[in-house]
């Protein structure tokens, strides 16, 4: 049998609404697993969440997170993305001057501006992970985000003033070498441009010796948009927006009907009752 490499969004895709992975999602990937595929969660998330919900799937589980800017299999880093410091400076300019939120994914914290910690978010920060999963580290200005500059592969800003995030957005497509995306209404997601979920998924592939013809990828937004080019099948949630929609080559049912497990069912064959 050809050996696939599966590759997971979460939010919108293998999570639920309640940001859970299903029993019933995790008994398909784990028996496609012991027929060596290969799975990996494929997230915008920072890496210390996203391996926590890797972690659920079992210690098998690879990792891509921030965006495709962190890749590890066996527990090991094959790729880390340094942002380069003129850019982050460009980019905590940009966020102080619209008010908008800001986070920067490093490897052992996500590093927060003040107004990140709002009771809103912090609640449902809870609600999403265990409080000793995702530390955090409240940057007091200007100063304190440069000293941990060295640190960061992923730039969050968030905002829900859609006018004042659009001319952030504007602002930021001035700068050169970055790559943009949505992940979700309200956020925009910058990355060196050479790294996305896409050059991720090729790499991860590579490096089991698995041809991108037998990735399989499920995502729901247009940050996974990227995947299409290095995936042979690319799976659209049926939540999933319309520009992903329109690259698939297959449809889900949604996040919270077990998309990924049944349309993997299909993919392979298996019938629901031999797991």
């Amino acid at each position: 049998m050809t050996r696939r490499l599966i590759c997971s969004d979460l939010d919108g895709t293998l999570l639920t609404s309640f940001k859970r992975i299903s029993d019933f999602n995790i008994r398909v990937i784990r028996a496609l697993q012991s027929e060596g595929n290969i799975f990996s969660v494929c997230t915008g998330r920072q890496i210390r969440s996203a391996a926590y919900y890797a972690s659920l799937i079992g210690p098998d589980a690879d990792v891509i997170a921030s965006g495709g800017n962190l890749v590890m299999t066996g527990g090991t880093f094959i790729h880390r993305t340094v942002q380069d410091r003129r850019q982050l400076e460009m980019i905590y300019d940009i966020a102080e001057r619209y008010g908008l939120i800001a986070g920067f994914h490093g490897i052992d914290a996500l590093y927060v501006t003040r107004s990140f910690q709002s009771a809103v978010v912090n609640a449902a920060a809870t609600l999403v992970l265990p409080k000793d999963i995702e530390r955090r580290v409240t940057l007091l200005d200007r100063d304190e985000f440069l000293v941990h500059s060295d640190e960061y592969v992923l730039s969050t800003l968030m905002g829900m003033d859609q006018s004042r995030l659009q001319l952030a957005k504007d602002e930021l497509e001035k700068i050169p070498g970055i790559n943009i995306v949505s992940p979700f209404t309200g956020a925009l997601d910058i990355s060196t441009r050479e790294f996305d979920k896409g050059t991720a998924i090729r790499m991860l592939a590579d490096h089991h010796g698995i041809s991108t013809d037998d990735v399989i990828s499920f995502g729901d937004g247009d940050n996974d948009l990227s995947m299409a080019g290095s995936s042979g099948t690319l799976v659209a949630m049926g939540n999933a927006k319309d520009s992903l929609r329109s690259l698939a080559d297959a449809v889900a049912d949604t996040n919270d009907r077990d998309g990924v497990g049944k349309k993997l069912l299909e993919i392979f064959g298996i019938d629901e009752a031999s797991l």
